[in-house]
């Protein structure tokens, strides 16, 4: 029911987007919804008005194949603060040559909340997970990103802190593997 809330937290929503949880839930007309969470539309207008009203009936998380890790990263004022700009990233290798079979970031902080930004990271495809690789995607995601600034920080700051977050996001899974 955290996900009912005016203020989901991001970090949370972030992990379950990038690794495409399901949700199902029952609006208040009685009909049951489902949708991935990593359907960025899925957490705006509409279904975001329903979650508000409706009771959530089931999340279903993937299991986790082998050679799979999830990495996040954020960026606030204090430890104890929201999120500024968050990532959390999925990265499936490939065990026969150590290569990225599939990696998914959602962002969070880019536009208003709960809405998540999520990116296909393409270009990690079928090359291993080097430093130099997510550097190449970090860089990559601050000129795809278009995000809205508040009073948190400017949508300048938030687009250069984005890069910043997938990198992290893609170096924690990076070590996990």
């Amino acid at each position: 029911e955290t996900l009912l809330v005016d203020r989901p937290p991001l970090e949370w929503l972030a992990v379950l987007a990038a690794y495409d949880a399901t949700l199902t839930f029952m609006t208040p007309d009685e009909e049951q919804t489902q949708f991935s969470l990593s359907e960025t539309t899925a957490v705006a207008g509409e279904q975001a008005h329903n979650l508000h009203h409706g009771l959530v009936m089931s999340l279903f998380i993937p299991d986790m194949a082998d050679g799979t890790a999830i990495g996040s990263a954020l960026i606030a004022r204090t430890p104890a603060a929201d999120p500024i700009v968050n990532a959390a990233v999925a990265v499936q290798m490939n065990s026969e040559d150590n290569t990225v079979h599939s990696a998914i970031a959602a962002l969070g902080g880019i536009k208003p909340s709960p809405v998540l930004e999520v990116l296909s990271l393409g270009e990690l495809y079928k090359q291993p997970l080097t430093p130099a690789a997510i550097a190449h995607v970090a860089e990559g995601v601050t000129q795809v990103v278009k995000p809205e600034g508040n009073y948190l920080g400017s949508a300048a700051y938030r687009q250069a802190m984005a890069g910043v977050v997938v990198r992290r996001a893609l170096e924690d899974a990076a070590a996990q593997l």
